[in-house]
């Protein structure tokens, strides 16, 4: 660029008659040999006017003065000319800018413009609709819309979302007299274009971590044809994701790529029909501010059908047609486009395990989460060896005619209604009471049950896992239940799928016991309905397990979907559940050999013995990148496993495991998973023990130079 920047001036010069200064090394790379280089040094010294000049100029019978007078005149010409294309250039730059800013712009709203088009071609072939301005930014007549027409009108504000159906209020979030907090969010109504009624509602906190994940879920499986209400209340921008924008992009908004912190936002939209969608963004003027009150409305056209699908006219096609007629948000059942059978489970009747042929399987449902009930069920019945005749559901219900009854109506599964007594933990703790007692009087024959919940995935080879462990569980009475979720099986720290571990603990979610440690002790002794007990908890107890342990797997065979319950949400499900592993090997076997309690203790010894001790030279100084201060060896095979001692003085010492569960990122929340004060896991893909010394009576392995691992609460 110095180079030609100086050729430039050196044709200047040439032209102008302007002595030039040799260049310098800070103007262009020295270049003895250029020829424009000798020519402007040599021309610094005498300089003399350009040959066409001195043509013009210098003239035979050209008198002195005259030439000096046609000199300067050409070369101020020339100086015009050259200042002029200057400016010329100026003004060009200028303008192409201005065309690159257009054109960003341009590209920003692309997809407002590409909207605002097909908007104008649907207005041209609507007779009932005004135009676009008039719907955003005015009311719509009363006596605008007919019979045939739903008018749905959404509002947004700081204090308050509202949707209303022909002027008719039927969503306000301030009903509950929640706090902005507590009623903060995006809510949705979904709508029936034929009745008007509303088929779904929800509310979305996306200015928490998650919520906008379960939007999406919500928005993909709501029915075609449906209306969709959106209203914010408060603030709903903080968290809601590029994905959930997308979703809400292709409904038909304009608006929600620019949501802010703190701005209203409300939109209306058909699902199938994005030309009748409108949405409207109020910008807040300030930081500490909120954006101003804002409403949407638009007409629709009613519907003749409640299903807008073109199923085959059969007797399964028909029951769908009832159910999604009456519910919504089951996009897998209620898919116009190849819906899954309601047969499901049916296809391979034969029964695979035939440990498990009187075995049922029970779901204890609550009946607010319908749509966690099926897709439990679903997984259920998809597992090998799984039969629709032991599958029964018990629902937390006031009465029959629940939807989460009607969706066990529609597979033809048993269900039962518990009427809820008490509240909160005590609730599903009563009602876990009346699953479990009703479960083993309507099977006479079982001898053991298999109890799930509604937000757990089955694995693929559940019924295959219980089926091999039964034995165990059958002739050792050590044992308290056989479990198919390990508390610490995330997908950093669990890794073997035929691993087994025993644990102290009863971990649930998924699990097997017997029908003579329920009918003689834990059905007698259950706490009632005043005791407001997590049921679990109560379970895990020493008084009620009696020394007794569970069988548990390094993998889980069940994986926790459930964001909204009595003690968890959003947050919670993704810090703690969301990351935990979940078999999908089918053809799995899992090693009972040494299961039993005298032959585990003999199999942890070996184990421990053939370990590499992690203490001392692995245990170094704690850091930002390394928070336990323990270095696992990068050098060693994958199938290296390690040992690490740490403080332990008496049963009830966790402070050092505590601190290690949490930085390792384990179940930190209470202390569990230990045998005898001794935890298995995974650690960066090797396979890890740890034991509390001096209290496990493992710990006469650790050797006689070691130090203990001691992490103090301060610390």
């Amino acid at each position: 660029m110095a180079h030609s920047n100086y050729l430039l001036l050196c044709a200047m010069s040439t032209i102008l008659h302007v002595p030039m200064i040799p260049p310098t090394p800070t103007m262009i790379p020295p270049t003895p040999t250029s020829p424009f280089y000798k020519q402007t040094v040599a021309s610094s010294s005498s300089p003399k006017p350009s040959p066409w000049i001195r043509h013009l100029c210098h003239g035979r019978g050209r008198r002195r003065r005259e030439t000096v007078a046609c000199t300067l005149l050409t070369n101020v010409f020339l100086i015009i000319i050259v200042v002029g294309n200057f400016w010329f250039m100026m003004d060009l730059i200028q303008t192409n800018s201005k065309r690159i800013e257009l054109l960003k712009e341009q590209e920003i709203d692309e997809v407002e413009q590409r909207f605002k088009k097909k908007l104008e071609l649907e207005r041209s072939k609507q007779v009932h609709h005004n135009d676009m301005d008039s719907m955003t930014s005015k009311k719509i007549d009363e006596n605008a819309f007919s019979s045939n027409e739903w008018m749905i009108k959404a509002v947004s504000s700081k204090d308050e979302a509202q949707i209303y159906i022909n002027n008719n209020l039927v969503l306000d979030s301030r009903v509950s007299g929640a706090s902005n907090e507590e009623g903060r969010g995006l809510y949705v109504a979904v709508i029936s274009a034929k009745s008007g009624r509303v088929v779904q509602f929800e509310k979305f906190d996306t200015y928490a971590i998650g919520p906008d994940e379960r939007l999406v879920t919500f928005l993909r499986n709501t029915q075609r044809g449906r209306i969709v209400a959106f209203a914010v209340r408060d603030e709903a921008s903080f968290h809601l994701g590029d994905e959930a924008r997308h979703e809400l992009m292709n409904l038909g908004s304009v608006r929600i790529a620019q949501l802010e912190w703190r701005d209203t936002w409300a939109m209306v939209a058909q699902i199938g029909n994005s030309l009748q969608t409108v949405d409207k963004l109020g910008h807040k003027p300030g930081l500490d501010t909120w954006g101003d009150r804002i409403e949407v409305e638009a007409v629709f056209t009613k519907s003749g059908e409640e299903v807008v699908c073109t199923w085959d006219d059969t007797v399964e096609s028909k029951k769908r047609r009832s159910f999604c007629s009456k519910y919504d948000g089951y996009g897998n059942i209620c898919a116009c486009d190849d819906p899954i059978s309601l047969a499901i489970g049916d296809s391979n009747p034969t029964v695979i395990f035939p440990s498990l042929e009187t075995t049922p399987t029970l779901i204890v449902a609550s009946s607010k989460r319908p749509k966690y009930l099926l897709r439990a069920i679903l997984s259920i019945l998809r597992a090998q060896g799984a039969q629709r005749k032991n599958l029964l559901i018990s629902i937390d219900g006031k009465d029959d005619t629940d939807e989460a009854v009607d969706v066990c109506r529609l597979l033809d599964l048993q269900v039962i209604v518990h009427n809820p007594q008490s509240s909160k933990a005590g609730k599903i703790s009563q009602h876990y009471k009346f699953a479990l007692s009703k479960s083993f009087s309507l099977f006479p024959n079982a001898e053991y049950l298999i109890v799930m919940e509604e937000d757990l995935d089955a694995s693929v080879d559940f019924y295959k896992y219980f089926a091999t462990t039964l034995p165990v569980l059958q002739n050792d009475n050590t044992l308290y239940c056989i479990s198919a979720w390990n508390d610490q099986g995330y997908v950093h720290s669990s890794f073997d799928s035929q691993k087994l571990y025993r644990v102290e603990t009863m971990p649930g979610l998924g699990w097997m016991l017997s029908r003579k440690l329920f009918k003689e002790e834990l059905e007698p002794q259950w706490p009632g309905a005043d005791k407001l007990w997590d049921w679990d908890m109560w379970m895990r107890n020493n008084a009620i397990r009696k020394e007794r342990e569970c069988i548990i797997p390094d993998i889980s065979r069940t994986f926790h979907f459930g964001a909204s319950g009595l003690n968890v949400n959003d947050y919670f499900q993704k810090l703690y559940f969301e990351t935990h592993n979940l078999n999908k090997d089918a053809n799995v076997e899992v090693d009972i050999s040494h299961m039993t309690a005298a032959k585990y203790d003999k199999y942890l010894d070996e184990y421990i013995l053939d370990a590499l001790v992690l203490n001392e030279a692995y245990v170094i100084e704690k850091s930002d990148s390394n928070p336990c201060g323990v270095s696992i060896p990068k050098a060693t095979p994958p199938s290296t496993k390690f040992v690490l001692y740490m403080k332990m003085d008496h049963h009830d010492d966790f402070e050092t495991w505590k601190h290690l569960a949490k930085c390792w990122k384990l179940w930190d929340l209470d202390v569990r998973g230990f045998h005898k004060g001794v935890w298995r896991f995974y650690l960066e893909e090797r396979p890890m023990v740890v034991v509390g010394t001096p209290f496990s009576p493992f710990s006469h392995h650790k050797p006689k130079h070691i130090t203990p691992l001691l992490i103090h609460k301060e610390s």
